[in-house]
């Protein structure tokens, strides 16, 4: 009996161990490049998307031609800020 209670605390602590070693890691500083670079090009998609339908609410007059400037202005720099985000990131892989 006192076999399989051993047997049995073992077999829970491995589980334990098994369920929270992965909090016990560090890993919340380093996040790998290849999930940076997918981040920024899944902002990129979304900048891209959000000025096409920018554009066609425009074309639709859902949108003032003075709303379209601002909107359209800001979605260009955000566009700019991830495009050299991206070309930095790219640099200094080589």
């Amino acid at each position: 009996m006192t076999i399989e209670i051993i047997a049995i605390m073992i077999i829970f602590g491995a589980g334990l161990w098994f369920l929270f070693s992965p909090l016990a890691k560090n890993d919340t500083d380093e996040i790998s490049l290849s999930t940076f670079q997918e981040d920024l090009a899944l902002r990129k998609a979304n900048v891209i998307a959000g000025l096409k339908d920018l554009k066609l609410d425009r074309a639709l007059n859902k949108v003032s031609e003075e709303d379209f400037k601002e909107m359209e202005n800001e979605a260009m720099n955000e566009g700019a800020t991830l495009l050299k985000q991206i070309d930095n990131q790219q640099k200094g892989q080589l």
